[in-house]
């Protein structure tokens, strides 16, 4: 009975400490992951948070994205005579006019958005491109520009492939935000940010601007009045 006791002990204690080695084994590795998944998360964090403008001026649209895929917010303007009546309205329709011909390629195929932001993320993350960088860090670029920059040699070959995904993942997105901006058949979670009177007062220009926090404020402005 004693020798049955003591074998039970031992393989309780042998069992016990296998247990306390693996669960101390499981702890290390869970810590490693987590500092690795942190460090991941601080590296993905700083290339979110790299942000780039594109300028299609002679489209009227700016789109202002992050080297992660992610739209800021569109910039599209609008204008209109003033000698004609209502000419407010009519800049907005015009600046409706001129996003729905942007996104779906009217004015500018979906491959040359692509090519043209995939650039734009290129020259971001290259060392040369300080010069056009603007104060808070962020990378400022017309169309024009990009198009007669050369394009400076990717990292890697994995790195030229995910600038292209995200571009893509930008002009998918530049889709359906559009169709949600244009649900009800005019411009939506949208506000002028700015206007004037060009042209001797002639000419009238506005800037409308849609944006995550804007979409958000409408969707929840939305929500109370039901």
């Amino acid at each position: 009975m004693n020798r049955i006791s003591q074998r039970t002990i031992e393989a309780v204690i042998t069992v016990t400490a296998a247990f306390f080695l693996g669960a101390c084994s499981s702890i290390g590795d869970a810590k490693q992951s987590k500092y690795q998944a942190a460090g991941q998360t601080q590296e993905m964090g700083n290339i979110k948070d790299a942000k780039v403008s594109v300028d299609f001026s002679d489209e009227g649209v700016k789109v202002f994205y992050t080297s992660f895929g992610n739209v800021d917010r569109i910039e599209v303007f609008g204008q209109a005579p003033v000698w004609k009546g209502n000419y407010t309205v009519i800049a907005e329709a015009d600046a409706m006019d001129k996003l729905v011909k942007f996104v779906y390629g009217q004015s500018v195929s979906s491959n040359k958005k692509v090519e043209i932001l995939s650039k734009a993320l290129d020259i971001a993350n290259d060392d040369s491109s300080k010069s056009f960088q603007s104060v808070d860090g962020s990378t400022t670029l017309t169309k024009k520009q990009i198009e007669t920059i050369p394009s400076p040699n990717p990292s890697s070959e994995s790195q030229e492939g995910s600038n292209k995904r995200i571009a893509k993942t930008v002009d998918q997105t530049l889709v359906s935000t559009v169709n949600s901006m244009l649900a009800q058949g005019r411009l939506t979670a949208v506000r002028k940010v700015r206007d004037e009177v060009l042209d001797g007062g002639k000419q009238y220009v506005a800037v409308y601007q849609w944006s995550k926090k804007d979409q958000a404020s409408a969707s929840y402005v939305r929500a109370l009045m039901k």
